[in-house]
């Protein structure tokens, strides 16, 4: 037997063909996402009018009201700044922190999905969530709902982890961080 045929064996043994499936859907999940951030498409109104706040004013002007009635979150619009200073301003560099938050959060949405369910409803809804039209569009446009995806699975995630009993002492700490600081906002 060679040894290319004992690693296949190997894989078959290892791997279930649900693996198979979520890893073929979570490739084409971040395909569709990159798919979307190369088409090249310009600004839009609404994105171009934040875009202008962004390039148009330094840091500590970030944190005052924007222009052109626009508004998103603070760390939005500085991570926004730190791309546009370190790779210039282009649409695809305004793009580049939502198509990465969109790619985090279906990986982070698939970590989730397998703490509370697992068989077809975790395909069912991994396949809903890697093909959702407006989950890709936001992935590559310069607004920060994609980010607010990504909040909102990131914390759901750790909320299971709690509930599990499998979560260390960080977990707790980072969670009730973010819950504070959303009690003091309002």
């Amino acid at each position: 037997m060679s040894m290319k045929s004992s690693i296949f064996q190997k894989i078959k043994r290892t791997h279930t063909p649900q693996q198979y499936f979520v890893a073929v859907l979570l490739f084409l999940g971040i395909i569709l996402r990159l798919r979307q951030y190369l088409t090249g498409r310009s600004l839009w109104l609404d994105e171009a009018m934040l875009a202008l706040n962004i390039v148009n004013r330094d840091f500590v002007d970030l944190f005052q009201p924007l222009d052109y009635d626009q508004g998103a979150p603070i760390g939005f619009l500085l991570i926004e700044k730190i791309l546009n200073v370190l790779f210039g301003d282009h649409e695809f560099v305004f793009r580049l922190f939502p198509l990465v938050t969109g790619i985090a959060a279906l990986i982070i949405f698939y970590l989730l999905l397998r703490h509370v369910t697992s068989g077809l409803s975790l395909l069912v809804g991994l396949t809903l969530f890697a093909f959702g039209p407006e989950l890709i569009y936001y992935s590559s446009e310069v607004k920060q709902y994609i980010v607010d995806v990504l909040v909102t699975v990131g914390l759901l995630y750790l909320t299971s982890r709690l509930l599990e009993g499998k979560a260390q002492n960080r977990n707790y700490i980072f969670l009730s961080d973010r819950c504070s600081c959303s009690f003091s906002d309002s």
